[in-house]
C-alpha cells in the first residue's frame, strides 16, 4: 500500500542509523540500501526488531548501574504527574553525586526577581558561571543540582549561579527560556551587587538547561552582551530526532525515547 515517504537526505539518516546498529551487533561493516527504508518509523522498527540495546558498549561499572536501575522497575516519568515526576527526580538526583562539598560562600539569592542560589570558592570577585538545570524543562531545580555545582565552583576556583527558572506544564514554552536570558541580563547588568565579576560571565547548563543556556548565549552575541564562556552539557540542540545515535541508544540507557 502507500507510504509517506521521505527524500534522499533523510533517508541517508536513517539508513546510517541501520548501519551503524548493525556494526556494534556484529562488529562489522554493512551496506544499506537507502530504498528500502521508507520512513523514520521504518526504520526504528527494524532496529528495534534486529538488536537489543548495545549496552557492551558501556564500561562494567555502568553497566551494572544500568542493571540495578532496570530491576528496580520505577515507572518512568511520562507515565507520572509533573508533581510524582519531580518527586521521583529529587528522591534519586544526587545518588551517584560526591557529597556535597563545603564552600566558603553558598547562599540562596534573588535573579531577576527568580530564586538562585550563588556558589562560590572565596569571597573574591570571581568569574561567574550561569548554571541552568536540566530536566526537560518539568523537573529539576536547585536542589536537584546541588552537588554539581558545589564541584564547578570548588573545581574552577569561580562562583557559581543555578537558576530555579519556571517549568513546564505550569509555565509554557517559551517561559523557561525568556527566565534565562532575563537572569543573564541581570547579572551583567546588577552583578557587582553581588560581589562578581561581570566582565567575566559564563552561561552553562546540562540536557535542557544545555538548550537554554545554547539559546541565551544566542541572545546574549545578538544584544551584543560579551561572554567569556558557554558550557554545554549533552544539550538539546537539533530540531529533528533523525541521527543515528538517537536510534541506537533509544532504550535500555536509562533515558528513554518515549520519556524523551
Amino acid at each position: 500500500g502507500a507510504h509517506a515517504g521521505i527524500g534522499d537526505h533523510e533517508r541517508f539518516a536513517q539508513a546510517d542509523a541501520l548501519a551503524f546498529a548493525a556494526q556494534h551487533r556484529d562488529d562489522a561493516g554493512v551496506e544499506v540500501n537507502l530504498r528500502q527504508v521508507l520512513d523514520v518509523c521504518h526504520a526504528a522498527s527494524i532496529l528495534n526488531a534486529v538488536m537489543t540495546p548495545p549496552t557492551h558498549l558501556l564500561t562494567p561499572a555502568m553497566s551494572g548501574v544500568l542493571d540495578r536501575i532496570e530491576r528496580a522497575r520505577r515507572p518512568p516519568f511520562h507515565a507520572m504527574t509533573p508533581a510524582q515526576a519531580r518527586a521521583a527526580y529529587a528522591a534519586g538526583a544526587e545518588v551517584l553525586e560526591p557529597p556535597r562539598a563545603a564552600l566558603p560562600r553558598v547562599e540562596d539569592i534573588t535573579v531577576a526577581a527568580m530564586p538562585a542560589r550563588l556558589y562560590a570558592s572565596s569571597y573574591d570577585e570571581l568569574p561567574t558561571l550561569l548554571y541552568l538545570h536540566g530536566g526537560g524543562f518539568v523537573v529539576g531545580g536547585l536542589e536537584t543540582h546541588d552537588s554539581l555545582c558545589r564541584q564547578f565552583a570548588l573545581r574552577s576556583s569561580g562562583a557559581v549561579i543555578a537558576l530555579d527558572y519556571r517549568l513546564a506544564p505550569e509555565h509554557r514554552f517559551p517561559s523557561a527560556q525568556d527566565d534565562a536570558w532575563a537572569a543573564l541580563q541581570w547579572l551583567a547588568e546588577h552583578g557587582h551587587r553581588l560581589g562578581i565579576d561581570t566582565q567575566r560571565l559564563a552561561v552553562g547548563g546540562d540536557s535542557a538547561g544545555g538548550t537554554l543556556a545554547a539559546v541565551a548565549a544566542i541572545h546574549a552575541r545578538d544584544h551584543g552582551l560579551r561572554l567569556a564562556l558557554q558550557l554545554l552539557i549533552t544539550p538539546g540542540t537539533a530540531a529533528l530526532a533523525a541521527h543515528a545515535s538517537r536510534h541506537l541508544f533509544a532504550n535500555g540507557f536509562l533515558l528513554d525515547d518515549a520519556t524523551i
